[in-house]
């Protein structure tokens, strides 16, 4: 069992029509990180409100959730989050369906997540997963991969706690970590 900490302030926000009609699932395009933030910028005041009022490290945003409509799939998700108006994370799915009141279950998610400055940090894939809104729990029993700068994790297993930031890898769990240093005795004279 290997555990690991990814720094996300969770999964906030979520997205408005701005009364356009919304495309069917089969032609919407998934956005892009430039359009999100484009929307960000517009929205940031809203969007800093929303995270006073949920509070700090309240996982996904319970309002964003119950926008799903229960048993039925919303297709090519993308819920950004934003911290004192910087893009922190950005979640995406091919499907999330609300199950019922306390869960959500997705396909195909990705999890974007940002450094202060908006640049991409770390990257989380996983072909099937279940939120359990109340207690912030993220959890897939599909092979799940971690991607950073410097290191790739993959293992047979996630559970994520979005409200500590807190994550573990579990089953045949694998980690690959990239350094440009080198130690000073394997350098040449």
């Amino acid at each position: 069992m290997m555990a690991i900490g990814i720094l996300s302030q969770g999964f906030l926000s979520g997205q408005e029509s701005a009364g356009k009609a919304s495309p069917r699932p089969e032609e919407a395009e998934e956005p892009t990180v430039e359009e999100i933030r484009s929307a960000a910028e517009a929205k940031a005041g809203a969007e800093q409100a929303a995270e006073e009022a949920a509070g700090e490290n309240e996982g996904l945003n319970l309002v964003v959730a119950k926008m799903v409509p229960e048993g039925e799939p919303s297709k090519n998700v993308a819920i950004p989050s934003f911290k004192e108006g910087v893009l922190n994370s950005l979640v995406k799915a091919e499907s999330i369906t609300r199950v019922d009141d306390e869960n959500l279950e997705s396909l195909g998610m990705q999890i974007e997540l940002f450094n202060a400055k908006g640049e991409l940090d770390v990257t989380i894939k996983m072909k099937t997963s279940g939120y359990h809104m109340p207690s912030g729990l993220l959890e897939s029993d599909s092979r799940t991969f971690v991607e950073g700068q410097d290191f790739e994790m993959s293992g047979d297993r996630l559970i994520y706690d979005t409200r500590t930031q807190q994550g573990k890898l579990l089953g045949n769990v694998k980690m690959y970590v990239y350094s440009e240093a080198q130690p000073e005795d394997s350098k040449s004279k």
